[in-house]
């Protein structure tokens, strides 16, 4: 690619995660597409974003799905450019801080489909399932299934396991 770079889809280059794109993206920072390196969540995109880009060249609609920790703090410093829709769908605890302080720009439907939102006590869901899980075992293990599975198959051992 670096012998040939009239050959090189810059788009695809802008969207490619790994460290020789970087690099070849730094010496023709001329070429990037932005749009691509929006969504680009490498750490090394955060610094051609410091060095390169400005707010007009800047695709704010990716950067605010873009989940990696520059992307928040990018965001962060230019509160004007979120897209809160965008925003309120990104998967990142940064995303989610950022949103708890600013819940009037939320919109809840994309938030809702947000797994971040959901924590499970485990727990609790053991204990509220316990006679559940008590009740199911002594019916699949009660004698006359037993029994019956005996009459239709011969290994015990592989229904018992």
């Amino acid at each position: 690619l670096q012998v040939n770079p009239n050959k090189i889809n810059w788009y695809y280059l802008s969207s490619n995660r790994s460290n020789w794109a970087g690099e070849l993206l730094r010496a023709n920072p001329d070429q990037i597409n932005w749009e691509a390196l929006a969504g680009n969540e490498s750490d090394w995109v955060g610094e051609l974003f410091q060095i390169y880009s400005n707010p007009d060249n800047t695709d704010w609609d990716g950067l605010s799905k873009n989940a990696s920790e520059w992307a928040g703090e990018l965001l962060r410093a230019n509160p004007n450019y979120i897209d809160w829709f965008q925003l309120s769908e990104n998967e990142s605890e940064w995303a989610i801080e950022l949103l708890k302080n600013n819940i009037d720009y939320i919109y809840w439907i994309e938030l809702a489909t947000n797994p971040l939102i959901f924590t499970y006590d485990y727990e609790q869901m053991k204990l509220a399932n316990a006679a559940f899980i008590e009740e199911l075992v002594r019916m699949l293990y009660h004698p006359s299934r037993v029994a019956k599975y005996l009459e239709t198959h011969d290994d015990i051992v592989l229904y018992l396991s």
